[in-house]
């Protein structure tokens, strides 16, 4: 039938990856969280929340910007064919997260694919990323976005607890968070998180500007999403 009122709808729509996206050691588009004395941050900092640390154990320029809230978002069906060509693919069994060609629960160890040719190993996780224990030395892009090419608003988490190393960047939608041991938990590359990295005990992120470089030589596109909305009200009254 005929409407009796009606609104205006302003959406801004966005498919850009930010101009200094691989700039940063933590790149939260929420919050930064940064617990006790015993962390480290070697890089720069930029948030879109809110920043709360107990210590100011930063070693970089701290910048808080809202804009970058929501989360830049990739072309995901891209990275999974990226990782899949690799057999990089990380699925859920369980309680555990596969390899979905061999079954190992073991990732790699560098973040090198092929360093002559400057490729790194990308790693598609379909699920929650959760370490825990004596990690050892891990590496490569991670990608942890869950089922987001079936449910676009799959947020899934990386934790890491305990001892090791992680050679690479990691990139989730969801909260990334560090929990580091009796001895250190290094992170080498940066961090990429949608709601909140955390970093508690004695961890440490550094950023590495080889490993960032590599990546954003994929020359990944983005994909649209909506930035902002504006509900605006008909001005003209009901009939």
């Amino acid at each position: 039938g005929t409407p009796r009122s009606s609104r205006d709808i302003q959406v801004e729509i966005s498919k850009d990856i930010p101009a200094n996206f691989y700039d940063n050691a933590i790149y939260s588009a929420g919050e930064v969280d940064l617990n006790g004395n015993s962390y480290t941050v070697n890089g720069n900092v930029i948030y879109g929340d809110d920043l709360d640390y107990s210590q100011n154990n930063i070693t970089g320029t701290v910048t808080a910007d809202p804009s970058i809230n929501p989360l830049a978002r990739f072309d995901f069906q891209e990275l999974r064919d990226l990782s899949a060509a690799q057999s990089n693919v990380y699925v859920e069994d369980g309680p555990k997260l596969v390899n979905q060609v061999t079954g190992s629960e073991v990732f790699p160890s560098s973040f090198w694919y092929n360093e002559a040719t400057n490729t790194p190993n990308i790693i598609y996780i379909e699920g929650d990323l959760s370490l825990n224990g004596n990690i050892g030395t891990i590496g490569g892009f991670f990608v942890v976005v869950g089922d987001v090419l079936t449910n676009p608003d799959a947020a899934e988490e990386a934790s890491v607890n305990g001892v090791g190393t992680i050679e690479g960047v990691i990139y989730t939608r969801g909260d990334f968070d560090v929990n580091g041991g009796a001895g250190n938990l290094n992170v080498s590359g940066g961090v990429w998180s949608g709601e909140e990295a955390e970093l508690n005990g004695n961890s440490n992120v550094t950023y590495n500007q080889a490993y960032m470089e590599a990546i954003e030589a994929l020359d990944l596109v983005g994909t649209a999403q909506i930035t902002s909305w504006d509900d605006t009200q008909n001005p003209y009254g009901l009939d």
